[in-house]
């Protein structure tokens, strides 16, 4: 049985949160979830090298925007595909998301392709490096 799938997802919504755990699992994606909800827990659990296969990040966020995160993200973790996942990111955003290095883009509303956008990055991930 293969690892599960280690995820952060920064995400300052509990509700946003479980919808996407949710999703996750009911998918039957075997995933390990570290949820912070603020910049200084994701720049914290950042600070660990190699320790997640995948970050998911909410675009808008309280004191803090997912520009921001998506680069620090890259930086402290480079070689992990970034998602962003949001409620309400304009076409524009998203757009610049990819060009900025984001892997993907998901909106919350739908999430039906959630795993397999995780499952293709991860492989998409393991390719460019070898």
């Amino acid at each position: 049985m293969p690892a599960p799938i280690r995820i952060l997802h920064l995400e300052d919504n509990l509700r946003d949160a479980d919808m996407v755990r949710d999703r996750l699992e009911a998918d039957g994606l075997a995933c390990e979830i570290t949820w912070v909800k603020t910049r200084e827990q994701f720049e914290a659990a950042l600070a660990v090298p190699g320790a997640f296969d995948v970050i998911l990040c909410d675009f808008n966020l309280g004191g803090y925007d997912g520009f921001s995160a998506l680069k620090l993200a890259l930086e402290q973790q480079p070689g992990t595909p970034v998602l962003m996942v949001s409620g309400s990111l304009r076409p524009e955003e998203a757009v610049a998301s990819l060009k900025l290095g984001a892997t993907d883009y998901l909106f919350k509303e739908r999430l039906e392709r959630l795993v397999s956008a995780v499952q293709r990055a991860i492989v998409e991930t393991e390719t460019q490096k070898h």
